[in-house]
């Protein structure tokens, strides 16, 4: 998400993070600035406000501010740092800062407190700008306000497909540390890529996310653990974080993407590839549906590897139509997402 911001906007720009050390972007983004918020998000008392403090320093000098609101806007992950977000924007707003909340998704059950201070920042002008249609009717339920657009990701180059020169079809596999805290997987992913392997594909599993508390490798070495060496002539594991454009032209050589990652299954589109997608908050069903495909979701749990071979099966039966359909649908989408950078592309001062 980030380099698809650096993307589209004329520097120079500042990120704030609260852990800068999780950040790197390609050497071609040369007029960046990372700052440390330790704090900003996520703290109490002294660290809190020194946060703040140099914020709104930062905003007093600033164009724009652009939240990356993506699925963390609505406290589903963390209540106060979605609360201290819509505040931070509200308060840039109020300082005549063009601000917005860059293509995020809005659950079903989003707490009373989050919607209030939603209501609160479209009062003072920040653009709401949400990614997908379920997650917009609920935010116009809701909060009453907000613009459709797609995620930010959508505006990354996408690549074109090789599928001529694919001999033997290959899926995309990534398991995902967040669903595997919350239920072990790994009897399913074991007899999923055993299915696959039956089917004549080689499989390449790829970690996407590398956080202490939800990284991806977790499950990836569980999975290898359980294969116990069997297919390995068929089954690659990948221990490396792939850049976003790496992810893209793998893609673009494989004929699915499996993943519990939606942002992986976004840069997959991107190389032409339909993805089939676990979904554990609801918010993957927008997505899903944006592509034509509400059927290519499924639940994560016991016995899941028969449904996604039952899709990885519809979509190798007709690929080619099928590619073709998700490449009309990522054009399209391509050209919502760009309306979260509408003004910020030649920006004088830093956007923070």
């Amino acid at each position: 998400m980030l380099e698809a911001f650096l993307h589209n906007v004329t520097g120079p720009v500042t990120v704030l993070a609260e852990s800068t050390a999780s950040y790197t972007v390609p050497d071609r983004f040369s007029d960046v600035v990372f700052v440390g918020s330790d704090g900003l998000l996520t703290g109490h008392g002294t660290a809190h406000r020194i946060a703040l403090d140099s914020v709104k320093s930062l905003l007093a000098n600033a164009d724009s501010f652009s939240v990356v609101g993506a699925d963390t806007i609505d406290g589903g992950y963390h209540r106060s740092a979605a609360a201290t977000s819509w505040a931070i924007a509200s308060f840039a707003a109020e300082q005549g800062v063009d601000t917005r909340i860059l293509g995020f998704s809005w659950r079903p059950d989003v707490e009373v407190a989050i919607k209030r201070f939603a209501r609160v920042a479209l009062e003072n002008g920040v653009r709401a700008l949400v990614r997908d249609p379920v997650s917009y009717s609920r935010f116009q339920q809701d909060v009453n306000g907000g613009e459709l657009v797609a995620d930010t990701v959508f505006t990354l180059p996408s690549v074109v497909r090789a599928d001529e020169n694919i001999s033997v079809p290959t899926a995309v596999l990534n398991l995902s540390g967040l669903v595997d805290s919350r239920s072990d997987l790994t009897r399913s992913y074991t007899m999923l890529v055993e299915g696959l392997v039956d089917r004549g594909m080689r499989v390449i599993v790829v970690p996407h996310v590398a956080s202490a508390h939800s990284s991806d490798n977790i499950p990836m070495r569980k999975l290898a653990a359980s294969l116990a060496g069997r297919h390995m002539s068929q089954v690659e594991f990948m221990d490396r974080l792939p850049a976003p454009r790496e992810s893209v032209e793998r893609a673009a050589g494989a004929a699915v993407t499996i993943t519990g990652r939606m942002h992986l299954a976004i840069l997959g589109l991107l190389g032409g590839c339909p993805p089939v997608v676990l979904g554990t908050q609801g918010k993957v069903s927008g997505l899903m549906s944006s592509i034509g495909h509400a059927d290519w979701e499924i639940s994560p749990g016991p016995g899941m590897h028969e449904q996604i071979l039952h899709v990885v099966d519809e979509i190798l039966a007709d690929h080619k139509a099928v590619v073709h359909e998700v490449q009309g649908h990522v054009t399209s989408l391509a050209h919502l997402a760009a309306v979260n950078f509408d003004g910020l592309e030649m920006s004088g001062a830093p956007d923070a």
